[in-house]
């Protein structure tokens, strides 16, 4: 059989519908933002600020979480610039009074990732091999 060509009108009234649908997503993305008028990304319907506001990671947020269990086994919270970071070694930090030194690692004496209580943590010096001989 043999392929339909479609005429430049044809085309035309396709794109004219297109940007219609577009316009209609367009809209019901502002009414999705509570009112935001600066859509940095449309099809999402939300600008930075709303975005944080609605999936809750502005640094306030993040630095209130709990701490939490990731896939690995280990607990994380967030430092005071947002970033992830292990909970076990946040509390030998606090608990030390000062932070751990270059090759100093925190070991768990129970031997569960997810149990971050002083009494349960220790601090082993890692040494080099080659510093030994």
């Amino acid at each position: 059989m043999a392929k339909k060509v479609k005429s430049f009108a044809q085309i035309m009234e396709e794109a004219k519908e297109l940007t219609k649908n577009i316009k209609q997503v367009q809209k019901i993305a502002a009414q999705k933002t509570k009112g935001c008028k600066n859509h940095a990304d449309v099809m999402r319907g939300l600008c930075k600020p709303c975005y944080e506001i609605d999936t809750n990671t502005t640094l306030e947020a993040k630095l209130a979480k709990e701490p939490w269990i990731s896939t690995n086994g280990y607990k994380y919270c967030y430092d005071e610039n947002g970033e992830p970071e292990l909970y076990h070694r946040r509390v030998a930090r606090d608990f030390l009074g000062r932070d751990l030194f270059e090759g100093e690692r925190i070991a768990f004496l129970n031997k569960d990732k997810s149990d971050c209580r002083p009494e349960n943590l220790g601090v082993q010096k890692i040494i080099p091999l080659s510093d030994l001989s």
